[in-house]
């Protein structure tokens, strides 16, 4: 009896005390930290950001980054102005049109057409570069593709690099180039590029399937339209960020962009497009003030590029938003469920497995999060514990247990095994009589011998004595 308690004290005990001590470690074991975020399961959608630094925290902050165009396209149209500008316009059209739009409010410019001139006075090009750098944030489209005979890195794109630290996914399927087709001849803060020749995109009945990054070597460089949004929010390259499962991050509170494999993604493609102001209209100095955001697009470019006001404005409507938040359990609260744990193991129903499942989606329910490592311990350590015991016990029992026979069941034997069951047997007594008359006739001749001889004995005896007498 005393043996029967002090095995259930242990499986309560030892079990229970290296749960507790694992939940108290828990945040000094790095590889149980990532076991444990990989095995965490939180209901997501498709388009959401995850956020789980620091790791040791066991929090998790999930945000949507949906594209939200219904509330943000009517005050994002007010703060893009289309402007159409022609392949024959002068560098001294874009210094007027420039700064037109600047003097009356504009601080932000993409530049989709191409800023390149073949012969064009000098003067005037430093002009233009002076009028571009002084807007507060601009970026300006160039030309790349891939060519069979590969040119120098321009010096004029390195500001536009992403770094390489902030790349975390494969960049090996991502378009590359290493030639520009056409040298910009205004020189800007950043440049992104507008076309990529032997890459261009996909484009279906309502989609386009966008490349946002393209790779020259080692170097990744964005597109126009990326490059826009990391100028128009206040960021540069160096604040871009690639994770692992393809989510392009501009800054800590710019938009989110899940890209493919591929570093594309799909944009909307709008059917009718918006009106566009020509840009020789902004000469006239009694033009009405300038919205914030300015998009110069050529008459002639491509469809992804004469809706390029819309794809910003779609793109930069993927800020993260609605946190949803799952911190661990407090200390206190895992313990007393591992004590109830713990003393619901010693009643021997397997019903009490189904805690372990059903523990982490109620917590998750209600938007804590169960650590899974001290529970899977304990349970595992109280299964084996209880297995070892077991094997003792019955290896102490063996030695003063008899072994008894083992019948078959009549049920159990087949007819023809009875049949030849039956002749056997009848065999054996047929031998047993056989026996039986052969061992009772060995004895009646050896005793029938015994009295006999016996029997002469004595009456040889007898008569010796009685001639003796009479002599």
């Amino acid at each position: 009896m005393k043996a029967a308690r002090r095995q259930q004290l242990l499986l309560c005990l030892l079990p229970l005390t290296l749960g507790v001590v694992l939940s108290f470690k828990l945040p000094r074991l790095k590889p149980l930290i990532e076991l444990e975020h990989a095995l965490f399961w939180f209901p997501q959608k498709n388009d959401t950001l995850v956020e789980r630094e620091p790791l040791k925290e066991f929090q998790v902050r999930v945000f949507d980054i949906s594209p939200d165009d219904a509330n943000h396209d009517d005050s994002e149209k007010k703060a893009i102005r289309a402007l159409s500008t022609s392949d024959d316009s002068s560098v001294t059209d874009w210094l007027f049109a420039l700064n037109a739009v600047r003097t009356h409010g504009a601080d932000h410019a993409t530049v989709s057409t191409l800023l390149s001139w073949e012969d064009s006075v000098e003067l005037e090009l430093r002009a233009l570069d002076h009028e571009i750098a002084s807007f507060p944030s601009s970026a300006l489209g160039i030309t790349l593709r891939l060519d069979s005979t590969p040119q120098p890195f321009p010096d004029s794109l390195k500001a536009s690099v992403l770094p390489p630290g902030n790349i975390e996914t494969d960049i090996s399927l991502i378009p590359e180039v290493n030639a520009v087709t056409a040298d910009p001849s205004a020189t800007g803060n950043l440049y992104g590029f507008r076309l990529l020749e032997n890459s261009q995109p996909q484009i279906e009945n309502d989609t386009i399937s966008l490349p946002i990054l393209a790779r020259w070597g080692d170097r990744i460089l964005p597109s126009l339209e990326l490059a826009s949004l990391i100028a128009n929010t206040g960021h540069a390259p160096a604040d871009v960020f690639l994770s692992k499962n393809g989510q392009l991050r501009v800054g800590t509170t710019g938009p989110v962009l899940p890209l493919g494999e591929n570093g594309t993604i799909e944009i909307p493609r709008i059917a009718e497009l918006g009106e566009t102001t020509p840009m020789e209209a902004l000469i006239d100095p009694e033009k009405q003030p300038s919205p914030p955001k300015v998009v110069f697009i050529s008459q002639n470019d491509p469809v992804h590029l004469r809706q390029l006001d819309f794809s910003l404005s779609h793109l930069g409507s993927r800020l993260p938003r609605a946190p949803i938040s799952f911190h661990r359990l407090p200390f206190w609260i895992e313990i007393s469920i591992l004590i109830i744990l713990a003393l619901l193991l010693q009643t021997k129903k397997p019903i009490t497995l189904l805690f372990v499942p059903l523990a982490p989606i109620l917590a998750t329910a209600a938007q804590q999060w169960w650590v899974l490592t001290p529970t899977i311990s304990l349970v595992a350590t109280f299964l084996l514990l209880k297995l070892v015991l077991k094997k003792e016990s019955i290896q102490a029992s063996a030695p003063h247990q008899k072994e008894e026979p083992q019948t078959v069941p009549n049920s159990e034997i087949k007819p023809e095994s009875k049949k030849k069951g039956a002749i056997k047997k009848a065999a054996a007594e047929k031998t047993l009589k056989k026996k039986g008359r052969t061992r009772g006739r060995t004895r009646g001749r050896t005793r029938g011998r015994t009295r006999g001889r016996t029997r002469g004995r004595t009456r040889g005896r007898t008569r010796g004595r009685s001639k003796k007498e009479k002599g």
